[in-house]
C-alpha cells in the first residue's frame, strides 16, 4: 500500500464490495430502495476519499489531466449521495416536527428524486445495470480505473512528500487569507460559512485518504496548539489517522492543529446544519401556505434563524482562525517539510 495508485485501488475495491453487498441486500428485499441501501452501507465514504486523492493529484502528481476526470467522476456520485443524505435527514427530522401532509409529500418527493439521480449516475458511470426492477453488478468502471492507474506515472516517495507538504501548506494559508481578507463572506451561510467548512474538511479528508503518508507531529510539548491534545480528541474516531510502517518519507500534520481543526469542523457543522434545515423548512412551509410563526413553532428546538446561525458560526471561526491562528500554525509545520 506504499504506492499512490494503491490508495485509489483500495477505495475503488471498497466501493465495489459495497455495490455487490447492496445488490444482494436489494435482491433479498426488492421493496427496498437500492440507493438507500447503498447509503446505509456507507457508499459515500470511499468517494470522499477518492475525490480527495484526485484533488491532491491535480496539484501534486504527473497525472493532472486524468486527476481532473477522476475528480469529476467521484464528485458526481458523492454529490448525489450527499443530496440524498440532506433530504432523507430532513424526512427523518419531520417525523418529530410533524408538518402537514403536503410538506411531508414534498420532502419525500425530493428524497426519491435524489435517489433517482444517484441511480442514474451509478448506471452512467458503469457501476451497475438495471433490468426491470432487478439491479445487476457492472465491472466496467472498476476495470477502466485500474487500466488508467496502471498507465499512470508517480513521483518517488521523497518527492511526493515535498509536494504534499507544499500543497497542504498552500491550501491552509490560502484558507486563512480568505477569512482574513473577508474573501469568504461569513455573513452568507451557504457560500461563506458552509464553503469554509467544506475547505477545512478537505484538509482532514486528504490526511486520512493518504493511508499513512500523513502522520502526527510527535513533539507535543512544543505544539503551539497543545491545549487541544486531550484524551477525548486522541480517541475521537475522526481524529485517528491510518498507520502504515511501510510508508517512506511520511509528512507530519501538527497534532494539536488537527484536533483543533476537527473541533471547529464539528462546531460549524452543528450550527450550519440547523440553519440550513430551518431555512429549507421555512421555504417549504411558505410554499404550502403556512405562516412563519407556525413553522417556527413546529421546528421547536430544531429552529435557528439565519442571524443566529451566522453569529454563532462566525464566532467560532474567528476564535480558532484569527485569534488562535489555527491555520497559520498548521501551515508553519508543513512549511518546515517543504
Amino acid at each position: 500500500m506504499n504506492k499512490p495508485k494503491h490508495r485509489y485501488l483500495l477505495y475503488l475495491n471498497e466501493f465495489d464490495t459495497i455495490v455487490k453487498k447492496t445488490i444482494e441486500n436489494h435482491n433479498d428485499n426488492q421493496l427496498s430502495s437500492f440507493g438507500q441501501l447503498l447509503y446505509q452501507n456507507d457508499g459515500r465514504t470511499p468517494f470522499f476519499k477518492l475525490q480527495g486523492l484526485a484533488r491532491i493529484d491535480l496539484k501534486c502528481s504527473k497525472n493532472e489531466k486524468k486527476a481532473l476526470k477522476w475528480k469529476e467522476d467521484f464528485k458526481s456520485i458523492e454529490d448525489a449521495i450527499g443530496m440524498y443524505d440532506f433530504w432523507s435527514t430532513l424526512l427523518k427530522n419531520n417525523q418529530k416536527w410533524n408538518f402537514p401532509k403536503e410538506a411531508s409529500s414534498y420532502i419525500e418527493y425530493r428524497t426519491n428524486l435524489s435517489l433517482g439521480v444517484l441511480e442514474e449516475r451509478l448506471i452512467k458511470k458503469g457501476w451497475i445495470t438495471k433490468d426491470d426492477k432487478k439491479y445487476l453488478y457492472e465491472d466496467s468502471s472498476l476495470l477502466n480505473y485500474k487500466k488508467e492507474l496502471d498507465k499512470s506515472d508517480w513521483h518517488n516517495p521523497s518527492k511526493e512528500a515535498k509536494k504534499l507538504a507544499k500543497f497542504l501548506r498552500d491550501e491552509t494559508i490560502d484558507l486563512h487569507q480568505k477569512i482574513e481578507n473577508k474573501e469568504l463572506d461569513l455573513d452568507n451561510i451557504e457560500f461563506g460559512i458552509h464553503e469554509f467548512r467544506r475547505k477545512l474538511r478537505w484538509l482532514s479528508i486528504y490526511s486520512t485518504a493518504l493511508l499513512g503518508k500523513i502522520t502526527f507531529s510527535e513533539n507535543d510539548s512544543q505544539d503551539p496548539l497543545k491545549k487541544y491534545i486531550t484524551k477525548f480528541n486522541r480517541e475521537y474516531k475522526y481524529n485517528i489517522l491510518p498507520e502504515n510502517d511501510k510508508i517512506e518519507s511520511p509528512v507530519s500534520f501538527l497534532r494539536g492543529g488537527f484536533y483543533a481543526m476537527g473541533e471547529l469542523i464539528n462546531k460549524i457543522g452543528d450550527y450550519k446544519d440547523t440553519g440550513l434545515y430551518s431555512s429549507e423548512m421555512l421555504h417549504i412551509g411558505e410554499l404550502i401556505g403556512m405562516n412563519q410563526k407556525d413553522i417556527i413553532s413546529k421546528l421547536g428546538e430544531g429552529y435557528s434563524n439565519e442571524e443566529d446561525t451566522i453569529k454563532n458560526a462566525k464566532s467560532v471561526i474567528n476564535k480558532y482562525v484569527l485569534k488562535e491562528n489555527l491555520l497559520i500554525h498548521i501551515a508553519d509545520n508543513f512549511n518546515k517539510q517543504v
